[in-house]
């Protein structure tokens, strides 16, 4: 069985392909009752008609209910969006610019950050545990901003400034481009916060960012909302890529931002994604 790729085990494909299976059965079973009206006897001479039907259904329900990429290629803009479900960080992807959020004081560091989080695994596994080279780059990034940011009253750990929803530090590397989002507040405490409102204002911003800074490649980024933003009862994963996908394709049809946005789901929970309405909200954004 692990072998077999987790969404063939799951629920949602073993009852799709159960109802597309019976759907072609029952269509079979009216068509062969059509047939004995108007010619009985014909099919009593053929003696494996209700097997083959049977394995015909089977292979028409696998067929529909096998898992597609969720992905889908515009001409008006010409760009794409790809919902798939992996590591945001993968090296296989490094030829596509990183979008990561942050809160608005850009803390890098342990305990505020928690490691596992992506902004902590971005100092992992991009700056290599390096924060010290990774606030440096971020003072040069936020320089042009420094006149917006204010004190956090009351703050006593970590950065004590904070920058505006929607602030976008890009860090250059050789081969790729990171664009740190400030989509959630930090507050005197350490906690972070957002809001629906301020997730969009920061997304608005981000396109912008991308469409000057990124040489139209690629972008990809995890699904906004979930982890320390809280943002999960009010906005859960569906309705999030959704909002992400909606966000970037209005952006596009303004201007152009890039050759395409990835949008990388946990392999957890892109299983319980359905995919089926994903599909169909992609392909009704077709112009």
């Amino acid at each position: 069985m692990s072998g077999i790729p987790s969404e063939l085990r799951s629920k949602r494909f073993l009852v799709k392909t159960a109802s597309r299976t019976l759907a072609a059965l029952g269509t079979f079973s009216v068509v062969f009752g059509v047939i004995d009206v108007f010619f009985p006897g014909l099919l009593a001479n053929f003696g494996g008609t209700i097997w083959l039907a049977l394995g015909v259904s089977c292979i028409i329900g696998l067929r529909l209910a096998w898992p597609q990429p969720i992905e889908a290629r515009y001409s008006m803009p010409q760009t794409s969006v790809r919902i798939l479900p992996g590591d945001l960080f993968d090296n296989e992807a490094a030829s596509e610019h990183l979008i990561v959020g942050v809160s608005t004081s850009f803390d890098t560091r342990s305990p505020i950050i928690a490691p596992g989080s992506l902004q902590g695994q971005f100092l992992q596994r991009i700056y290599l545990n390096d924060a010290d080279r990774l606030d440096a780059d971020l003072a040069v990034a936020l320089g042009p901003y420094e006149g917006e940011a204010k004190i956090i009253e009351g703050k006593m750990n970590g950065n004590k400034m904070s920058y505006p929803i929607g602030t976008t530090a890009v860090l250059q590397a050789p081969n790729r481009t990171a664009f740190l989002l400030a989509y959630t507040k930090m507050d005197k405490e350490d906690h972070v916060s957002t809001d629906v409102d301020l997730v969009w204002e920061s997304l608005t911003s981000v396109w912008d960012r991308v469409r000057v800074r990124g040489n139209a490649t690629v972008v990809r980024m995890g699904v906004v909302g979930g982890g320390l933003a809280n943002l999960s009862s009010t906005l859960p994963a569906m309705d999030a890529i959704r909002f992400q996908v909606l966000s970037f394709m209005l952006a596009s049809r303004r201007e152009r931002v890039c050759d395409g946005l990835t949008i990388v789901v946990r392999p957890e929970q892109y299983e319980k994604l359905d995919h089926t309405v994903l599909h169909d909200f992609l392909k009704s954004l077709e112009s």
